[in-house]
């Protein structure tokens, strides 16, 4: 990808006047385009999306696969590694999709068909398969089919950016998409109620069985909610060309995306937060299990963790105007860090093992503390992502979305199987191994060596990805007056395109 020659530096100093004079006679940047039912599917596969995605699939594996540790690392390093070779070949053939439905939509519905395969296996091993070494096979199999569909389905994801040439609009989609997202957090607080109790009620149920019908329940209404948002969304950004394409190829996405600094920014910065998105996510169900005596006892976290989100969430546009999204992100990452080591600490018992549920309400409380500006973060690292794509537009003065993406989720890639591969090891260094009852449900560990190890999985290492994140978004230059200047400059060349692209069809 050569940089569009055409494209100046931006001055040193900017007239503010100017620029905001200059983009209010932009009329494609001011226009309102979503339309009620737009909005409403985004919304509604944003919720089914969240709510499929609750079963942590370490925890099951591990627990009724009966897999350890090392087993699940060298799985996710294997499998990562595959994905990424696979992405940047995915993202190739979506930046060359050209059909009359559009470039991203048709992706929502054919990878349908893969994804419901890979589902399957994921909670229900085949006729036939009883040995450890064929538990492991199926996985393997699994993992690599999951991943195809993955790869491809991830264009839908892609759309959100893509849909609007107005900021304004778009932020505004993006807050209000994260703010009905969280009604969808309540669901793993219910569930951990659903696998506790109705075992004890009904002997004869399992946890494992449970935990299945929910996600084979969730696939059928998330595949529903995908075929609506195909009929009832658009695309309205113009394509590069296909003389624009041919000048990118994978090695080039790969190149571009470890020169241009605020990809670059993103990815390492993504490195740092796997450390808390996987091995934190993945320690909680483990945690509330076996530190504190019971999975239910995450119900009360759940649903106090998910307060703030909604007294915020309604001002975050607000927040993000005034202080700006990076400065926005900084703060919320260096909140959480001092949150987290107050957390540690102070320790998990600090009322005694035999006041459990006094710890629980501690526990919850300061989760909900910790919680306080994840509305604001989750909506500034949206926003980021898609002024990062805009930036590599205005630098290249092409978009190459798929291939964008490509490089990043081949970076993602290498990171999860990194990150997978730590989370693996992390139990296996611990010795994790779970106990069960005769019904083969799951009861807690008390050996205090693995206790300790889940604990410092659950609240030392978010501690440290907060503050690694934190200080990698300080080289994030999308921000400011660049900011302003480069949004002005692209809405004068999306409306000069467009008005080619109409006069070329007339």
């Amino acid at each position: 990808m050569e940089e569009n020659t055409k494209v100046e530096c931006l001055p040193d100093e900017v007239n503010e006047e100017e620029i905001k004079a200059e983009l209010e006679t932009i009329s494609q940047q001011n226009k309102r385009y979503l339309k009620p039912k737009e909005i409403f599917a985004y919304l509604l596969t944003d919720f089914i999306g969240g709510s499929s995605n609750i079963v942590n699939m370490q925890f099951f594996w591990m627990n009724f696969f009966n897999i350890s540790g090392g087993q699940y690392a060298r799985l996710s390093l294997f499998t990562s590694a595959f994905d990424a070779l696979d992405d940047p070949v995915s993202g190739l053939i979506i930046d060359r999709t050209r059909t009359r439905w559009g470039h991203f939509r048709p992706y929502l519905v054919i990878m349908l068909p893969l994804a419901m395969i890979s589902t399957f296996m994921s909670y229900t091993l085949l006729p036939g398969i009883s040995t450890p070494f064929e538990v492991m096979v199926q996985l393997y199999i699994t993992c690599i089919l999951s991943g195809l569909a993955n790869s491809y389905s991830s264009a839908g994801n892609l759309m959100i950016y893509f849909i609007t040439p107005n900021p304004n609009e778009r932020n505004f989609l993006m807050t209000l998409q994260q703010f009905f997202g969280y009604f969808s957090g309540w669901l793993p607080s219910v569930l951990s109620i659903v696998v506790t109790y109705l075992p004890r009620m009904y002997p004869g149920v399992k946890m494992q069985n449970i935990y299945r019908n929910y996600a084979y329940f969730f696939f059928i209404i998330g595949a529903l909610a995908a075929i609506y948002k195909f009929k009832n969304t658009r695309e309205r950004f113009p394509l590069a060309s296909r003389e624009e394409m041919s000048e990118a190829n994978i090695r080039e996405s790969v190149k571009f995306a470890v020169t241009t600094r605020p990809f670059l920014v993103g990815i390492i910065a993504s490195v740092f937060g796997g450390l808390q998105g996987n091995l934190r996510t993945s320690s909680e169900n483990f945690f509330w299990l076996n530190n504190t005596g019971s999975l239910a006892n995450g119900f009360l976290a759940g649903l106090l963790t998910g307060i703030p989100k909604y007294f915020i969430t309604p001002i975050v546009p607000k927040i993000i105007k005034r202080f700006g999204e990076r400065n926005v992100y900084i703060a919320g990452n260096l909140w959480a860090f001092v949150c987290f080591m107050l957390m540690l600490a102070i320790g998990y018992t600090p009322f005694g093992k035999e006041r459990m549920g006094l710890n629980v309400i501690y526990l919850a409380i300061a989760l909900m503390i910790m919680q306080i500006p994840n509305a604001s973060n989750s909506v500034a690292q949206r926003v980021m992502t898609a002024d990062t794509f805009d930036y590599i537009e205005w630098k290249y003065g092409v978009r190459n979305e798929g291939l964008v993406s490509a490089a990043n989720n081949w970076f993602g890639k290498l990171n999860g199987s990194l990150q997978g591969y730590i989370a693996g090891m992390a139990y296996q260094l611990i010795r994790f191994k779970p106990l069960k009852d005769s019904y083969g449900n799951l009861i807690p560990q008390t050996d205090p060596h693995i206790l300790r190890g889940i604990w410092l999985i659950f609240a030392l290492v978010p501690a440290i990805s907060k503050l690694l994140v934190a200080v990698t978004y300080l080289f994030y230059n999308v921000h400011g007056k660049f900011k302003k200047q480069m949004e002005a400059d692209l809405a004068v060349r999306r409306a000069e395109k467009l008005k080619e692209e109409e006069e070329s069809f007339q």
